[in-house]
């Protein structure tokens, strides 16, 4: 009886001691753990969780304690239920020294999350260019996927716009032509963020500058058309990028470039580049990009009148376009220049206002017919009397704008107004 005593006593103590030092680890307290380890507390209790006292010193960036538990024999591939490894802990907080300490000690450089996410991307998604060296010299699989994107650690260094851990992923193999779930490659990651060094390195490196995802048709140029990024627009036309592909809805990337005012330069580098500016699409576009009238057959001008972009209309006509062409609908460039593209908008401001004047001006001044309805038989004076552009309603009454046409609901512009 005694010697049972004795032994449930002495498992007691030792259960409290590994309880200390958890706690111990928790609290940074270097001394008490040196002092538990010397009294053999179990070097890899875990928490709940499952999180050792390794884990938990790497956590708390605690580079001591971690050599303290590496040289006591803690498993440096203990994961917890979350799949987190003391080498994840330390890629999360790019901790190089720690991450050093792990890799000497044959730590698990592969060592995933539930989600398949490596200690690779989430270096490479903190941008510790050491970090990720580091887990290559120590057999990091490259082109790693996780699991719920199917993204790699160079999609993620691209969509991050993390250049120069780009160039490293792909001078360690990294494939440059991986698709994700989503079927973005790395090009179409850094065309998106205009990450013109990043596309550099994937263009000279085997990435085709045409790259499309396979679902929407969307191209590098359009993404980069419908981020503003001039630069690597140009960076793409430059290496041949045809700037005519459409994506399943009939759009090219002017359609996109078109859609903000302040892309003006994009449009002309891409006139200049063999970009058709008469290119009509073939759906209607989503609900976002319009609330009044249907997109399908809408050109580039039509996209830049909608949304008041005067210079760009300008740009576009100077670069060939027919600013009479009318979506499938009849609407024409004129309509939705004199309601803003949404007819239920009334938010403009004055600013906004004056440049849809002077693209009605414009437009009536080439010739268009003030008096032509489109979808809904709407004139441009039932749109403009909706919105109550009294600027735009002043000048095409002047032009000869009829007050008394009715719409297919009965309503005539006056009616309207009043």
């Amino acid at each position: 009886m005694t010697t049972v005593i004795a032994s449930l006593l002495l498992a007691i103590s030792l259960f409290a001691a590994d309880e200390r030092l958890l706690d111990a680890v928790r609290k940074g307290n270097t001394g008490a753990v040196r002092e538990l380890l010397r009294n053999h507390a179990e070097v890899n209790v875990a928490q709940p969780d499952g999180s050792t006292p390794l884990l938990l010193a790497a956590d708390r960036n605690d580079a001591t304690i971690v050599d303290l538990l590496i040289r006591a024999g803690a498993n440096v591939n203990a994961r917890n239920d979350y799949g987190a490894s003391p080498l994840y802990a330390a890629c999360t907080n790019g901790n190089t020294a720690i991450i050093k300490m792990l890799l000497d000690a044959k730590a698990d450089p592969n060592a995933p999350l539930v989600s398949d996410e490596t200690p690779l991307m989430v270096a490479v998604d903190k941008g510790n260019l050491d970090a990720a060296r580091l887990l290559l010299d120590h057999g990091a699989n490259v082109n790693a996927q996780e699991s719920k994107g199917g993204q790699t650690a160079l999609m993620w260094a691209a969509a991050a716009k993390h250049s120069a851990i780009v160039k490293l992923l792909v001078e360690r193999g990294a494939d440059v032509r991986a698709r994700s779930k989503g079927d973005f490659t790395p090009l179409l990651f850094a065309a998106q963020q205009g990450d013109v060094t990043s596309g550099r390195v994937l263009l000279e490196t085997g990435a085709d500058v045409n790259e499309t995802s396979k679902k929407g048709r969307v191209t590098t140029l359009m993404l980069a058309a419908a981020g503003g990024h001039k630069d690597f627009a140009r960076l793409l036309l430059e290496q041949g990028a045809n700037a005519n592909l459409t994506e399943e809805g009939g759009r090219t990337a002017v359609h996109f470039a078109a859609l903000d005012g302040q892309h003006v330069e994009l449009v002309k580098a891409l006139l200049a580049h063999g970009a058709n500016p008469n290119v009509r699409t073939t759906r209607d576009s989503p609900r976002n990009l319009n609330q009044g009238v249907s997109f399908k057959g809408a050109t580039p001008v039509f996209f830049a009148a909608s949304r008041g972009n005067v210079e760009v209309v300008r740009a576009l006509i100077a670069g060939g376009a027919d600013p009479f062409i009318t979506t499938d609908e009849k609407t024409a460039p004129l309509h939705v220049a004199a309601w803003g593209g949404n007819p239920a908008n009334k938010d403009w401001t004055e600013d906004e206002k004056k440049n849809l004047v002077e693209i009605i001006k414009l437009l009536v001044e080439r010739g268009a017919d003030v008096n032509s309805a489109g979808e809904h038989q709407w004139t441009a004076l039932h749109g403009a009397a909706y919105k109550g552009v009294d600027p735009v309603v002043q000048f095409l009454v002047e032009k000869g704008a009829k007050m008394d046409v009715f719409d297919e609901y009965g309503q005539t512009p006056l009616s309207i107004a009043s």
